[in-house]
Order: structure tokens, then sequence, then C-alpha cells
């Protein structure tokens, strides 16, 4: 693995997402006319949804998604060996889980860094809140299911 392998796994995943979903390729993405429906620009580009209640002031919004990777695994990783990392999304971008699972599948066809190391996703699960997995895709399937939203709840401890 490359040594950024966060990096790594974002560039990925947004290049094979643009890929796979864009209609008009070579338009800028402010310029497209289904900007305000497209799961890219939702996730890459900060494209605020037009029903907002919050952060009305700014044109853009932050990623709702988080790449999650253990900075202490080895960087070498032998072939037929696992890797794992969490993608942590936000808000309505739950509904954007199978295309991520996708654009992934296509990275690992393609390959990760400047030797385009090849990998296959094996399985993708969801931790529900309760701490169940729920499976969306294993590679003995070609369906990829749709996340569960989920609210969790926040507790905070205060002492004076």
């Amino acid at each position: 693995m490359p040594d950024f392998r966060g990096a790594t796994l974002r560039g990925a995943l947004g290049f094979a997402l643009k890929r796979a979903v864009c209609h008009v390729c070579n338009t800028p993405c402010r310029e497209c006319p289904v900007i305000n429906s497209c799961v890219y620009s939702s996730l890459f580009e900060g494209v605020a949804p037009a029903d907002r209640q919050i952060m009305r002031k700014y044109d853009h919004i932050p990623q709702p998604f988080v790449l999650v990777v253990n900075k202490q695994d080895s960087p070498e990783i032998s072939r037929g060996q696992s890797y794992e990392f969490s993608l942590r999304v936000f808000g309505q971008s739950i509904n954007h889980v199978p295309y991520a699972t996708f654009a992934f599948m296509q990275a690992g066809e393609k390959g990760l860094g400047k030797d385009q190391i090849p990998f296959e996703v094996e399985r993708v699960v969801q931790i529900l809140t309760d701490g169940q997995e729920r499976i969306l895709y294993n590679g003995a399937s070609s369906n990829i299911l749709p996340a569960v939203p989920e609210k969790t709840a926040t507790r905070s401890y205060c002492s004076g």
C-alpha cells in the first residue's frame, strides 16, 4: 500500500465514482445541469442540498464522509491478505453507500497508486448502532444493498 493510504483510497474513490456516475464528463461540476442530484458532487464537491436548514450562508458544505484507516497497519500487504478500512457517511449521504461500494470495486479493477495495485472488495458491512453487522455486499453476490439510515444518540457528561 502507498504510505498515505487514506489519501490514496480517497483519491481512488473520487476518481472511480466520477467515472461511474458522471453524465457530462467534460463539464465542470458547477456547470452541470444535474449537479443537485449527482452522487459525485454531493460527496466530493460539497454541493449543499437545496432544502438545507443549516449552513445556508455557505455556497459549499464539508464533504459528508470520512475515510478511517489504521495508521498502525503494516504498509506491506501480501497477495491474498485482507485490508480493512471504514467509510463513515453523514446525513443523506448514507443513500450513496451503494455507489461508493461500486466505485471501490471499480477502483480495485484499475488498481491503487502509481503501481496500480489491483484489489477486490470482499465484503461491505454496515455496523448498526446496536453493534450488529448488516452485510451490504459480499463477493459472492452481484447485488449491493443500501445502508439503513440510523440516528445515533449522543450522551454528554459534564462536571463543575
